[in-house]
């Protein structure tokens, strides 16, 4: 809040003639990321002014860039990119300063400062309780605050950790309900909704699973969910690789004219990696130290259950009958996390026995037709590469943020090298 309030500050005394009511808006973005071995978190502040509209009026104009200022706001070391350390360390002095800005306006007066000649611009955020924050005047502003991130970010500050790859941040849709080619549209998350989730989530016996909705907490923040500001290179990523898969798939059923058999296990070699990948995130979470883990609560409850057996022994009626009964509730408690652990072992196993076994099939294809360095598959590949184009295999085949760049740059060069390839291999 100090820096918010600091170069707010500057801009006005550094702005020739500045008046507040030429402000059309303010806004707040604050952005995190994980990298190097280091959480980074910092903030933007954008100032639009308005400009005179020739009838004594104030409009907008739009060829006008706005005041922008970017200033660091934390750094923490840390080598795990999970919410733990940034919880433990910087959250709760971010989100009261945050959440004043998310919650308040923004006072612009001018003030006598003792070292300086004649008066300077003072900026306050206020809150409700200031005798100005609803009054009719040129002096407050609303300042407007925008979170911005990658998915595994937006997923840890609301209170989704590792649910990004399954549950989307904006809406209650898991991934195959919104994935594909029917869109469909999800009720939106509010932070109400959220923090409504999470105590569902909590009542016992608590909610495991698809039940949880992917929300394994209340937000870190009070910025509200239609404010997470869509991850661009994220939507870039998913048009490339369809674009990529569409063309292979393409080249694989009507110019190759792979047997559709070997054509559909490409395909399911293909999502069983990704579906294996989710299923280790969610064991990896599951048996994790932070908060809200299955690991931690699993042990909290065994814990309670030993109290509460060694306490049994020393009431009578009612109050023993009452403890009987939490302790069977928690022992149900107990019961049904072990199961969830164990299915999902079960399921990755099953998960990776059904990919071995496709695998397997795909190479006897390969090598009854011995195309593995003919493949039309291969001949793409080396036109990527020609390009620095490299499809990464740990990501079942998908192109990364910085290829998928690459190829939207060089779009119509690459997509020309590959028409005139899968043309010249029809003769």
């Amino acid at each position: 809040r100090a820096e918010f309030e600091r170069n707010l500050a500057d801009f006005a005394n550094q702005c020739p003639d500045f008046d507040p009511k030429r402000i059309g808006a303010i806004q707040a973005i604050y952005a995190g990321d994980h990298g190097q071995g280091k959480h980074r978190f910092a903030c933007k502040n954008v100032v639009h002014m308005l400009v005179d509209d020739g009838n004594g009026g104030l409009k907008q104009d739009k060829s006008q860039e706005p005041h922008t200022v970017i200033y660091p706001l934390a750094d923490i070391k840390a080598s795990k990119d999970t919410c733990e350390v940034f919880k433990g360390t910087i959250h709760q002095h971010l989100a009261t300063g945050i959440n004043q800005i998310v919650h308040g306006k923004v006072l612009f007066e001018k003030v006598e400062v003792t070292d300086k000649e004649g008066k300077q611009w003072k900026c306050t955020v206020i809150d409700k309780e200031h005798a100005k924050f609803d009054v009719e005047t040129s002096e407050v502003v609303d300042a407007e605050p925008f979170m911005i991130g990658d998915l595994k970010y937006y997923s840890q500050m609301l209170g989704k950790e590792d649910f990004d790859s399954s549950w989307c941040c904006h809406c209650q849709l898991k991934y195959a309900e919104w994935q594909g080619l029917n869109d469909a549209v999800g009720a939106p998350w509010t932070l109400d909704l959220l923090r409504a989730q999470h105590v569902a989530n909590e009542r016992p016996p608590k909610a495991t699973g698809v039940a949880m909705k992917g929300v394994r907490e209340i937000p870190l923040f009070d910025i509200p969910v239609e404010n997470y500001i869509w991850p661009i290179l994220h939507t870039l990523i998913g048009i490339g690789n369809n674009i990529l898969a569409y063309l292979v798939d393409y080249a694989d059923n009507f110019i190759q004219l792979l047997p559709s058999q070997q054509v559909r296990l490409k395909k399911d070699v293909k999502i069983l990696d990704k579906k294996i990948d989710e299923e280790r995130a969610s064991i990896a979470h599951f048996d994790s130290a932070n908060t809200g883990s299955g690991k931690e609560m699993l042990k909290i409850a065994k814990r309670k259950i030993r109290e509460m057996k060694s306490a049994i022994n020393y009431v009578e009626g009612e109050a023993k009958e009452k403890l009987q009964k939490d302790i069977d509730e928690k022992e149900k408690e107990v019961s049904s996390l072990e199961a969830e652990r164990e299915a999902m072992s079960k399921e990755l196993e099953r998960l990776k026995k059904e990919k071995s076994s496709k695998t397997e099939k795909l190479k006897r294809f390969k090598a009854a037709r011995k195309i593995d360095a003919n493949s039309l598959y291969t001949g793409i590949d080396l036109i990527l590469k020609k390009y620095g184009i490299n499809r990464a295999e740990y990501h079942g085949g998908d192109l990364t943020g910085v290829h998928v760049k690459k190829l939207m740059e060089s779009a119509k060069e690459i997509t020309d090298d590959i028409r005139d390839y899968l043309i010249g291999s029809l003769h």
